[in-house]
């Protein structure tokens, strides 16, 4: 059950991400992340509020706070980075964000039988390939290089951090988070006095972004209350697949044979890790 779940924050993560990459080149990434992060949040607190369920604890707030700055951090460093450099080439840097928790339930004594290992390295190594095709050609600065590798570091912390505060509460764990991306973000705009760029029509962008981006990271949220760690952030991190099947369909983007292939090595991969 946990792997449905976790496969959820994938879909709706990585649909966020392909909505959130096109946005960038139009408004600004501190509107794109404030705004989505708003959305998200008022999610939360209108179905904590209508289930009488708001109940803080430190440790929630703690861990919710910690996510929120990571989640800050990386997003504004993957959406500058998106903005910036080639899709494919982000999101699959991005995604190696699944390595802090496979360390970190190591570290703790908790492995993966044989099967969902081999599913593991599958997973890793299709969505790499995935985006492999992006990475020949000339790059128009390591600049973008470098923020996928700070949000993939900050995402992977998010995994561990959102795992530790759900034990309390997933749910008020993430409303935390997001109220903690968005407090600087509209202080900042305050002083500025500037949206950011943002129009009606963004707005509503911005609104399926903040939603997806919302069932996400409840979802995975919620994931690691009933599964493993290292598992549940496989299946999580499953983003750059989605966005390039995106691509593919809506753009009309033609995959190369190569991408076809890890697409078939992905979907093994997840078979092992949710059958193993």
């Amino acid at each position: 059950m946990s792997s449905l779940f976790a496969l959820l924050s994938s879909l709706t993560g990585g649909s966020a991400s392909f909505l959130g990459g096109f946005t960038t080149r139009r408004v600004s990434v501190y509107a794109v992340t404030g705004f989505g992060a708003l959305v998200a949040g008022l999610i939360y607190a209108l179905v904590l509020t209508g289930q009488h369920s708001w109940s803080l604890t430190g440790s929630e707030i703690w861990w919710g706070a910690v996510s929120g700055l990571c989640a800050l951090i990386g997003n504004l460093a993957f959406y500058t980075a998106l903005s910036k450099g080639r899709m494919g080439v982000i999101s699959g840097i991005t995604s190696l964000s699944v390595l802090i928790p496979i360390v970190f339930d190591a570290v703790q004594g908790i492995y993966p039988n044989p099967g969902q290992l081999v599913g593991i390295v599958a997973c890793i190594g299709g969505v790499i390939f995935v985006s492999a095709p992006e990475l020949r050609g000339p790059q128009s600065s390591v600049t973008p290089i470098v923020l996928a590798a700070v949000a993939a570091v900050t995402y992977g912390l998010i995994f561990v951090t959102l795992d530790l505060g759900s034990e309390s509460s997933a749910l008020e764990t993430a409303a935390v988070m997001e109220f903690t991306i968005v407090i600087p973000l509209a202080v900042t705009a305050l002083f500025t006095r500037s949206l950011g760029g943002v129009s009606r029509r963004i707005m509503l962008v911005l609104l399926a972004i903040g939603t997806l981006d919302a069932v996400s990271t409840w979802s995975y949220s919620f994931s690691t209350t009933i599964g493993m760690v290292a598992l549940d952030s496989v299946l999580g991190s499953l983003a750059p697949l989605v966005t390039t099947i995106l691509a593919a369909v809506i753009l009309k983007q033609q995959l190369k044979p190569i991408q076809y292939g890890a697409i078939l090595v992905i979907l093994a991969g997840v078979a092992l890790v949710t059958l193993g």
